[in-house]
């Protein structure tokens, strides 16, 4: 996104291909091809955010133009990498955290420092695990990638504004969701009392998208008012990490 911005897409096309190929050797050296594809799947959402901006998107949907791709280029490298496989990348990834679990749990009942009671409330706990995880593992991994393009979109537009004195979007502390977007939260919440499958499992990974888009609203309505108060730059880092 940077690249592209600051060298224009002549030269931005010229340096990235340079940087393919050196780290296609690289990862061949390592044996990790997948891992390759994994990290070329996100250079298309660098991309689509660089024409977006081009184009005078907001950041909202500027974003959701990057996220949508970003999930795209993973979904294929996942297809990929699960192609011919008894088990594909997916099923491995809830295979082995239902292990984990279970290993956690034996390590537990191994332990002479709990108590009977205490040993009943970890059991507890980790069977709900094992039943929620499946579940809403979709909407942490759609989290994981809202906050890829966010930090892209953050730092890059910072990087424009100090490289080439033009930010591309407005300052963080003025960006805002569409005020409808509310009504897919109304309408996820709805389809979580719905008793109807799969609605209540759609309905709650989407709000676990949805609690992230409206921490990074308020996290800009936050650095909006430590810059409007002047608060210094010490006492600000405290509240941004509270």
């Amino acid at each position: 996104f940077f690249i592209f911005g600051k060298f224009g897409w002549y030269t931005g096309k010229k340096i990235l291909l340079v940087a393919l190929a050196i780290s296609l050797f690289a990862n061949l050296f390592l044996g990790s091809f997948d891992l390759y594809l994994f990290s070329c799947a996100m250079l298309a959402p660098g991309i689509v955010l660089q024409r977006s901006a081009m184009r005078g998107d907001s950041p909202a949907l500027s974003g959701l133009k990057g996220s949508l791709t970003l999930i795209g280029g993973w979904l294929l490298v996942v297809a990929f990498a699960s192609f011919g496989a008894e088990v594909s990348v997916y099923g491995q990834m809830l295979r082995t955290l239902d292990q984990a679990l279970t290993e956690t749990l034996e390590h537990y009942r191994k332990s002479s420092d709990f108590s009977a009671d205490a040993l009943i409330v970890v059991e507890t706990t980790v069977h709900q695990m094992k039943q929620i995880i499946p579940i809403i593992l979709p909407g942490i991994m759609g989290g994981v990638v809202l906050i890829v393009i966010w930090t892209t979109m953050m730092l890059g537009n910072f990087f424009m504004a100090k490289s080439a004195n033009a930010e591309v979007w407005p300052s963080f502390r003025q960006w805002q969701l569409p005020e409808k977007l509310i009504w897919t939260v109304i309408g996820m919440g709805a389809c979580i009392l719905t008793p109807i499958e799969p609605l209540p499992k759609i309905g709650i990974n989407c709000i676990l998208l949805l609690c992230v888009v409206y921490c990074f609203q308020g996290f800009s309505v936050t650095v909006f008012f430590m810059n409007k108060w002047q608060v210094p730059l010490f006492i600000r880092s405290f509240f941004y990490v509270m």
